[in-house]
């Protein structure tokens, strides 16, 4: 089992290998959407869209995936938008 700190680094190089699609079935994200993070049946470390969620068995993290960069006015707010709309926006207060 990974902890909370070996998670997070294994999650960030996972997010910044597939930054703009699923760890799972590498589909590219088709705009603004919600992520989960977590381990798969495996114990891998996955980030996923809504396509691939149900592959995650141990959900740790929600984020969101923006087309515009998160630094502008619009990727603010498509993050905005998306984190106060996310399923697991409870889970990441």
């Amino acid at each position: 089992m990974l902890n909370k700190n070996k998670f997070e680094k294994v999650l960030a190089r996972v997010i910044n290998k597939n930054s703009n699609r699923c760890s799972v079935c590498k589909k590219p994200f088709s705009g603004p959407c919600h992520t989960f993070g977590g381990l798969d049946a495996d114990s891998k470390v996955q980030n996923v869209g809504q396509c691939c969620r149900s592959n995650i068995v141990d959900l740790r993290h929600g984020g969101v995936y923006t087309t515009a960069p998160v630094g502008t006015d619009e990727g603010e707010r498509q993050a905005r938008e998306l984190m106060a709309s996310h399923p697991c926006a409870r889970r990441m207060m």
